[in-house]
């Protein structure tokens, strides 16, 4: 297991080391494309001069790829999620899935039942959970693990999985020079995350990528092609 906050401030913090720079609370606004090649990013604090942008941008990353006059099949599905008080231990299984029920519950090593449902779609992008969520979560539940029935809930919150039509990732150049995606994860961003790092980094350097992602290319879509991969969910 490994937390997402703390793992993300990580990485934060390894690429400050590295010498990035993050800008906090700064909304992209436009692209400045120059005779098919990628020259600046604007933004609501300014524009910033690039010779390389990567569309990395999970659920608005449909949007930002407009900028630049690409269109991806992309789009936002919500999701949401709750967590329970820590209970003891064997109140349920290492972890619980159902593709036709569209839940997935696991115990946490300290002992809280984290659970979810998927998918929901919503016309608006927004993270604040609902009763009607929290109630359905709650009764499935119950009807699986009897013995929650008293469980109380710490909190719940929403996000959204940025999707594609075969729910896996976009990685690589487009049509405009400077300009790549690495979006799509379908819900598998923290646990390919790392890999697509380093992917990329190969990619804006010139060098030979640890694994191919030519299958990757958001082409295939264009083409009628899908990447089947039933080992992962």
């Amino acid at each position: 297991h490994a937390d997402p906050f703390l793992t993300t401030f990580a990485f934060q913090e390894a690429a400050k080391r590295h010498g990035a720079k993050f800008y906090k609370f700064t909304e992209v606004k436009g692209l400045k494309v120059e005779s098919g090649n990628i020259k600046a990013v604007e933004t609501s604090r300014g524009t910033i001069e690039c010779g390389q942008v990567i569309n990395c941008a999970g659920s608005w990353a449909q949007d930002i790829a407009k900028m630049a006059g690409i269109k991806l099949p992309n789009w936002a599905e919500r999701h949401e999620i709750l967590i329970t008080e820590p209970v003891d231990p064997g109140v349920c299984p290492p972890m619980l899935m159902s593709f036709s029920g569209n839940y997935y519950i696991q115990q946490r090593p300290h002992g809280s039942i984290i659970a979810g449902e998927s998918p929901a779609h919503e016309p608006l992008l927004g993270y604040t959970s609902t009763a009607h969520s929290v109630a359905s979560i709650a009764k499935t539940l119950i009807k699986l693990l009897p013995r929650a029935k008293d469980i109380r809930v710490v909190r719940q919150w929403a996000g959204y999985y940025d999707m594609t039509p075969d729910a896996a990732p976009i990685l690589g150049e487009t049509d405009v020079k400077g300009f790549w995606h690495a979006t799509g994860f379908s819900g598998h961003g923290f646990m390919l995350g790392p890999v697509a790092g380093q992917i990329m980094t190969a990619l804006l350097n010139g060098d030979k990528p640890p694994i191919d992602p030519t299958i990757m290319d958001y082409r295939r879509f264009e083409r009628g092609e899908r990447i089947v991969e039933p080992n992962v969910v």
